[in-house]
C-alpha cells in the first residue's frame, strides 16, 4: 500500500543571479534524493535578476514584495504544506521583509525551516525591535545553519524557545578537471567572486602589486559579476597605475563548462573576502573540488573549511603584505601547492560532496517532520 507524499512549500531564490543562497536552494530543490518523500511546490523569492540589483530599493521590487505575499498566502491554504523551506536573510532590510512572510507561514499555521546562508545577527539583536522581531520568526522553528560556530554565535545567543537547530556545509554540482602536467612558464592564480568591494579584489591587486618584482611569472586572472561599477573601474585603475597589465586579467563572469575550464587552469585559488556577512562561499567548495590550493580570509565559517596548513592557508582580512607572503610561499613550493590541493579534495568529497550533503538534508527533513 502506498503512501501519501507530504508537500513541501520551497520558498527560494533561485539563479540568477547567481550567488552561493541561490546556488544551493536550486541543488536542494532540485535533489531526487531530498524530494523523493515530498510532493513539491515551488515559490521563488525573485527580487533581483542582476548582481547589480541585489540589496538595492525600487518601487518594482515594492510591487513584487505584496505580489509574493498574495501568492504565499494563496499556497498555504489551497496547497497546504506540511513544510516550509524558507532561505531568510537573517539580517538589515532584507530580514524586514522576510520577517513578514516567516509570520504568514507561522500565522497559517504551517512548519517552517529556515536554512541561513549570512551571518551578522549580533549586530542586529542589541537594537529592541530586531530582538523582539527574531523572537518572533525563530521561535518554534527548525533552523538550519552552514556552520556550528556560526550557529552558536548567532542563534545560540537569542534564547529561543522551541526550536530545532541543525548544521549542514553547503555543497557544489561536482565537476572534474584533468590537470595539465609539466611546467608553465606562468604561474596561474585565480579570482572567482562577484566583484563588490569586500571581497577583496583590490586587497589582492595590493598583493599583486608586492609580488611582481619578486615574482615576474604569476598571472592573476579574475572572474565576476559586477555589482558595483565604480569598483571594477577603480580595480582597473589600480592595474594601470601600478603598472600591472602584465600581471593581471579582469574578466566578466563565467558559467558551466566555460567555468570548469578556468579552474582546470589554474594553480593557484584566492578568495580574499573581508565582506561582513561572508558565510561558506561555495566558490571555496569548487576550487576544492578542483584540488587547488586555497588561500582564504579568516571569516564565517572558511576556518571550519580550510584547516591552515591541512588542506588550505589562511590568512587575516584586509591584509595584503600576509596575503602576499602565502602567495610566494605557494609559488615557491610546488610540493605543498599540490599536497594542499589533493588535501582540499579529500576533504570535499568526504565532508561537501553532493550525495553527502542530500543524505543528511534528508534526514533533517525527516526529522523535523517527525517531530511536527
Amino acid at each position: 500500500m502506498s503512501h501519501k507524499k507530504k508537500k513541501i512549500l520551497y520558498f527560494i531564490q533561485l539563479p540568477p543571479p547567481v550567488h552561493g543562497v541561490s546556488v544551493t536552494n536550486k541543488l536542494v530543490y532540485n535533489s531526487p534524493v531530498i524530494n523523493k518523500q515530498f510532493e513539491k511546490k515551488l515559490l521563488r523569492i525573485n527580487f533581483s535578476t542582476e548582481i547589480e540589483e541585489l540589496r538595492q530599493f525600487s518601487i518594482r521590487k515594492l510591487g513584487t514584495f505584496f505580489i509574493t505575499l498574495f501568492k504565499l498566502k494563496w499556497i498555504l491554504i489551497r496547497f497546504r504544506p506540511e513544510l516550509v523551506y524558507f532561505s531568510l536573510i537573517p539580517v538589515g532590510s532584507g530580514f524586514i521583509r522576510d520577517a513578514v512572510y516567516a509570520l504568514t507561514i507561522k500565522i497559517l499555521g504551517k512548519k517552517v525551516v529556515y536554512h541561513l546562508n549570512n551571518r551578522g545577527i549580533p549586530g542586529y539583536e542589541s537594537r529592541p525591535f530586531y530582538k523582539v522581531l527574531y523572537k518572533w520568526v525563530f521561535n518554534n522553528s527548525a533552523i538550519i545553519h552552514v556552520s556550528e560556530n556560526l550557529m552558536q554565535s548567532e542563534i545560540k545567543s537569542l534564547n529561543l524557545l522551541d526550536v530545532k537547530t541543525f548544521v549542514l556545509g553547503n555543497t557544489i554540482e561536482e565537476f572534474r578537471v584533468s590537470r595539465k602536467t609539466g611546467k608553465n612558464k606562468k604561474l596561474h592564480l585565480l579570482f572567482l567572486s562577484n566583484y563588490f568591494p569586500e571581497k577583496g579584489l583590490m586587497v589582492l591587486l595590493e598583493a599583486i602589486n608586492l609580488l611582481k618584482e619578486t615574482s615576474p611569472e604569476i598571472i592573476l586572472h579574475t572572474y565576476g559579476s559586477v555589482q558595483n561599477k565604480d569598483e571594477e573601474a577603480r580595480c582597473q585603475k589600480y592595474v594601470e597605475e601600478k603598472g600591472l597589465s602584465k600581471y593581471v586579467i579582469i574578466h566578466g563572469p563565467v558559467f558551466g563548462e566555460e567555468k570548469y575550464r578556468v579552474f582546470e587552469d589554474a594553480d593557484i585559488f584566492i578568495f580574499p573576502s573581508y565582506f561582513r556577512e561572508e558565510c561558506f562561499p561555495v566558490t571555496i567548495l569548487e576550487a576544492m573540488n578542483a584540488k587547488l590550493p586555497v588561500i582564504a580570509t579568516r571569516i564565517g565559517a572558511i576556518p571550519e573549511m580550510i584547516e591552515d596548513g591541512k588542506n588550505g592557508l589562511l590568512v587575516d582580512p584586509s591584509d595584503p603584505v600576509q596575503l602576499a607572503q602565502k602567495i610566494e610561499f605557494l609559488i615557491d613550493n610546488e610540493m605543498s601547492r599540490n599536497k594542499l590541493g589533493q588535501s582540499a579534495f579529500i576533504c570535499f568529497e568526504k565532508t561537501y560532496a553532493y550525495s553527502v550533503f542530500e543524505e543528511k538534508m534528508s534526514l533533517i527533513f525527516d526529522e523535523i517532520l517527525d517531530n511536527k
